[in-house]
């Protein structure tokens, strides 16, 4: 089947590259380099626990604030929100290297596949949630590979991954 010419040229207008997005930070909330973010209202937030998070926020992925020159003198890795402050997210879905989730019980080769929540902003707090624990948020990506004793590589969700895990539970 043949494409059929347009009747008129159409223009593409600036792009960018997928995986780097800006949202505006919440009022009052404390977005930091390095930390779990999600979207609660069209707003950037600190990812927070199931009691707020499950079908109102929406994860995003990681803040990537490599500065933010709001006094010349300082370097400032944290943006805390006005309403009208442009913070970047990596939303690409990247690959965490050798998490430690030690906090866990028995982490083995079986668990690759399974999803892994989050109940804070902190990266370091990701966890492999237990069979019928309700009390996890809603998952923030998956384990992709075992190491050796809780080692494993984490591959976080893009948000249209996020979206079609959430109320998943290992």
């Amino acid at each position: 089947m043949a494409v059929a010419a347009l009747a008129t040229a159409y223009v593409i207008g600036d792009t960018r590259n997928r995986g780097l997005e800006s949202y505006v930070a919440k009022t009052g909330e404390s977005v930091f380099a390095g930390a779990l973010v999600g979207l609660n209202a069209g707003y950037l937030i600190p990812w927070v626990d199931a009691g707020t998070t499950s079908g109102t926020n929406a994860f995003l992925g990681v803040a990537v604030i490599t500065e933010y020159d709001t006094d010349k003198d300082v370097e400032d890795f944290v943006v805390v929100g006005d309403g009208t402050l442009a913070v970047p997210v990596n939303t690409e879905g990247f690959i965490i290297d050798k998490l430690d989730l030690s906090v866990e019980s028995t982490i083995t080769i079986a668990n690759v596949g399974n999803v892994v929540y989050c109940q804070t902003d902190n990266i370091a707090d990701i966890q492999l949630a237990l069979i019928g624990a309700s009390s996890k948020s809603d998952p923030v990506g998956t384990i992709v590979h075992f190491s050796t004793g809780e080692i494993v590589d984490i591959r976080l969700f893009t948000p249209n991954e996020a979206v079609q895990f959430r109320g998943t539970n290992n």
